[in-house]
């Protein structure tokens, strides 16, 4: 999609409806560089829902990974990538 096309706000808007109505108890985001996850918190501080006036960090907990701390998730293999040169599973990092 876009820059700038509501992403990140619509992000919010399925994690606060997977949070209030669908009894999810964490959602975890990941971001593959640090000023996405800036500009991702900031965009959680911001959001109110339509319903109350609270901000969405107000009615819930949003943590931050901390400096150094990092995941290493491997891409997933598609039957579409998969037939395609290059395509499917990568090695990762060693």
């Amino acid at each position: 999609m876009a820059t700038g096309s509501g992403k990140t706000f619509t992000a919010c808007n399925f994690s606060y409806r997977l949070i209030k109505y669908g009894k999810a108890k964490r959602i975890l985001f990941f971001v593959d560089r640090n000023n996405l996850g800036r500009q991702t918190l900031n965009e959680y501080q911001q959001f109110a829902s339509a319903g109350t006036s609270y901000k969405f960090t107000e009615e819930f907990n949003v943590q931050r990974a901390e400096k150094g701390s990092e995941a290493i998730i491997p891409p997933s293999r598609s039957p579409s990538a998969a037939g395609r040169p290059g395509g499917g599973c990568s090695p990762g990092p060693t």
